[in-house]
């Protein structure tokens, strides 16, 4: 956890507050057996000197007030102290994953990403709110019995701690498989976490094919592998506990047998015989239960390991943040880029003048997304350039990039929230009247004052209260009212009805003026009026042209256009009527 607070410079001064509190809480905790101590002698032995009850209370209390406070403030601060790291983890694991190029987000599951920002850091807060006190005090306190019972006999100490050795060298030989298992469990979870956000998010495929509950083995499988997991490691892990324990306990047979020897023989006073029995017991109940928080850590560092290891993942380069205004074109120089082992692009090259229409079209998997993922720097290129008014975009902040581009996806995400607050996430600082200016120009109006609480109605997690076609047109009134110099179109239109389809036509004409467009489609009826449209095939531009220019050339763009023409007029036919044709 070190690694963590020294990179994200969190401080540590109320963590080391709360462990002073915590060592004299500890220190206490001791303090009675001195009194205890004077008592046993004024009673058990007639030469001894008279002690004052009335004082022998009144340290009592005092010790049980000043340990109390000591108590208080120590969990007080750790509390704090934990978390603030954990609310600090937090945000920079936001920040960062921000910051991350796409291809490191998706190398990661979903669900390894989510249970790093929940279960990774709950267990940082646990592991420095409860955890590293409950250790110290468990060593300190019996330390401070020992420290003040060597100044009555040094032996009887010293065999009250001859057990712990054997007992904490059984501890640290367990260790390792311990920290083995408790990574594979937590690993696990992680595993389990994603299939169940799966599971959530496809519920609807999986009623449709029949494979939910227990028939959706993905999920079953998953979650019976955390089952024996967590099984293997709390069989391992108690039965290690317990024999620990049982070995330093055995303590207190040593005091018993050597101890009561020494009485009977007249070595040993009846008052210090009777005193050690009474301290064995209080000795060995914090010293029994480091063995439980020890494992506990050893399987709670993982959570840190891989909350430092996600903070470590390169972030994006770019140090300039003033973007080319007024720049000429956006041009692909040379380009290139793989997926893996799977080559995207090859050396691919175009220029985009500023103000016009580029559309990128052909088969699916072609790459026309991974071109407007890497001018947008959701990825980054392998070899060639990529530039914006003549800047290198590796050079430019993604930050300032993506505040320079509106982008429209063919799935737009909508939060749960109202329509006014979805649309505010484009320009917090927009005004009613800016907003109410996209509104109408994206069409939405009507189906917003249709709305109970109209644009104050909040809409459902990913606007489940719209249709398609009114999430994609508020999603274009997000663009509109970003009004960045550069928008991408990604199958904007796709899968929309006749009429939605030309409702969302009409608001690309208004959200397009002035701007520098790129639009990604399959239906090439859409890209008519590109200025050039770029038909991409196997990650190389195969034709470049107009609308016109590609069909008089009759090739790969001519026989899409063509395809898709004849699908438009497919119709299905009974088959009575087709036999009726045929005849």
């Amino acid at each position: 956890m070190h690694n963590i607070t020294a990179r994200l410079n969190i401080s540590n001064a109320k963590f080391i507050r709360s462990t002073l509190y915590a060592v004299g809480e500890a220190f206490l905790n001791g303090a009675p057996l001195g009194v205890i101590y004077a008592v046993l002698i004024t009673l058990l032995s007639p030469s001894a000197p008279s002690f004052n009850v009335t004082i022998a209370i009144v340290m009592l209390l005092a010790c049980f007030t000043v340990q109390a406070f000591c108590s208080i403030r120590s969990h007080k601060l750790v509390c704090e102290y934990a978390f603030e790291l954990g609310s600090r983890i937090r945000i920079a694991l936001g920040e960062h994953l921000r910051k991350l190029p796409l291809g490191t987000i998706f190398s990661r599951d979903s669900g390894h990403n989510v249970e790093t920002l929940l279960l990774d850091v709950t267990n940082v807060e646990l592991t420095a709110s409860h955890i590293y006190n409950k250790i110290l005090s468990c060593i300190a306190v019996p330390a401070m019995i020992a420290v003040i019972m060597l100044f009555i006999n040094p032996f009887m100490v010293l065999l009250l701690l001859s057990t712990l050795p054997p007992a904490l060298i059984f501890l640290y030989l367990s260790h390792k498989k311990m920290d083995m298992l408790g990574g594979r469990m937590l690993t696990a979870r992680k595993d389990s976490t994603a299939r169940i956000i799966e599971y959530i998010h496809g519920i609807q495929t999986f009623k449709t094919l029949n494979i939910t509950g227990r028939a959706f083995s993905r999920l079953t499988n998953t979650l019976q592998h955390l089952t024996s997991n967590s099984i293997r490691f709390e069989s391992f892990i108690w039965p290690v506990t317990e024999l620990y324990a049982f070995t330093a306990s055995l303590g207190i047979v040593c005091i018993l047998y050597v101890g009561g020897t020494h009485f009977i023989e007249g070595s040993l006073p009846l008052f210090q015989f009777l005193l050690f029995m009474l301290v064995a017991l209080r000795f060995y109940i914090p010293i029994n239960s480091v063995g439980p928080y020890i494992s506990t850590l050893s399987y709670l560092k993982h959570s840190a390991d891989n909350i430092d290891a996600l903070l470590s993942s390169p972030e994006q380069t770019g140090s300039i943040t003033s973007f080319p205004q007024d720049f000429e074109s956006i041009a692909f120089r040379n380009v290139s880029f793989a997926h893996g082992s799977k080559q995207i692009l090859r050396d691919l090259s175009f220029t985009a003048g500023q103000g016009t229409v580029t559309a990128l079209v052909g088969p699916s998997g072609a790459g026309k997304t991974t071109i407007a993922n890497l001018l947008i720097r959701f990825w980054d290129r392998q070899s060639g350039t990529i530039t914006i008014g003549g800047t290198d975009t590796q050079t430019l902040s993604p930050d300032t990039i993506l505040q320079n581009v509106s982008l429209v996806m063919q799935d737009a995400y909508l939060f749960n929230d109202t329509v006014l607050e979805n649309l505010k996430m484009a320009r917090e600082t927009a005004t009613e009247s800016e907003i109410m200016q996209a509104v109408e120009a994206a069409r939405c109006k009507d189906f917003i004052d249709r709305l109970p609480r109209g644009i104050h109605t909040c809409i459902g997690e990913n606007g489940a209260l719209l249709s398609g076609g009114e999430r994609k047109r508020l999603s274009i009134a997000r663009a509109i009212l970003r009004d960045a110099p550069i928008l991408i179109l990604d199958e904007a239109t796709a899968a929309l009805d006749t009429e939605n389809e030309r409702l969302v036509q009409q608001a690309f004409s208004a959200v397009g003026k002035g701007k520098t467009v790129f639009i990604i489609a399959h239906r090439l009826s859409t890209v008519r009026n590109a200025d050039q449209i770029l038909f991409i095939e196997q990650g190389q531009i195969a034709e470049q042209g107009t609308f016109s220019e590609l069909l008089k050339l009759n090739g790969r763009f001519a026989h899409f256009w063509n395809l898709q023409h004849a699908i438009s007029q497919w119709k299905l036919r009974r088959s009575n009527d087709c036999e009726a044709s045929a005849a």
